[in-house]
């Protein structure tokens, strides 16, 4: 009987110590994560802006947070700050206006990174049977270009990534727009993204656009708790030219994220 009522005390104070143990890491963990983050992406910012990565995905650090915590604790966090991150990546956007092979870095108040991207070459798929990655600021009259740009909110997974892809044909006097394409554009949990339409504006004049319209809607069953109508715009325009020769430049623009 002695044997059995202490077994019974050993065993009564070791869950004391677990359970206690147990609630203090978990109590650790969530008071953590959120300066954990932030600590985490300022990393990850500085690898993308030195060119050793295109993406959080790339870096140690990043994978090494994400193994870290439960996905629960990280989607909680994620569900926490998305509608303060859109709002001020909305603002940050709203003032940038990205040129040719051009690329940015932007941290929000909590740690989010939103990248921003874009290549612009000639579109040799169609002129000679592959695609280069030289960035001209000058081509000869009736060439075809291919115009790539990606925003992405990292808020840690990729909540938003926005993409829009413009081919272009330029002459002398006016910008053919030949396709615009929003493929590869996504979303992460609880947010969805959903295509609503891809159009050219002013097609055939010096100065075309190619433009993506999106729905974006973030919440939980039964309750949508965020509903934004983004927009993705691809600017070319003619410059100058001289002989067959003509100068353009691409901008790109994202509004309403």
């Amino acid at each position: 009987m002695k044997k059995i009522l202490y077994s019974i005390i050993i065993l009564s104070l070791i869950l004391t110590v677990t359970l206690s143990y147990g609630s203090k890491v978990k109590a650790e963990t969530n008071g953590d994560i959120q300066q954990d983050y932030k600590k985490t992406m300022a990393l990850v910012k500085a690898e993308i802006e030195k060119g050793n990565a295109s993406s959080p995905e790339d870096v140690q650090a990043y994978k090494d947070f994400m193994q870290k915590y439960p996905e629960k604790d990280i989607n909680a966090l994620m569900e926490k700050n998305l509608k303060a991150n859109l709002n001020e990546a909305s603002q940050v956007t709203s003032k940038q206006e990205l040129g040719k092979n051009d690329k940015s870095v932007n941290q929000l108040s909590d740690g989010s990174l939103v990248v921003a991207e874009s290549t612009d070459s000639e579109d040799t798929s169609e002129n000679t049977g592959g695609i280069t990655t030289y960035a001209a600021k000058k081509t000869k009259s009736g060439k075809s270009h291919v115009s790539r740009f990606t925003y992405t909110v990292y808020g840690p997974h990729p909540v938003a990534k926005l993409k829009n892809t413009t081919r272009y044909k330029v002459y002398k006097t006016k910008v053919k727009i030949t396709s615009v394409s929003a493929q590869g554009s996504s979303s992460f949990y609880p947010a969805k993204l959903t295509k609503l339409k891809s159009k050219k504006l002013g097609n055939n004049t010096r100065t075309a656009s190619g433009i993506t319209n999106f729905k974006y809607t973030a919440g939980l069953p039964g309750k949508e708790f965020l509903r934004k109508y983004p927009s993705v715009t691809t600017k070319i325009k003619i410059k100058s030219h001289k002989g067959k020769t003509v100068r353009y430049s691409v901008t790109h623009k994202t509004r309403g994220i």
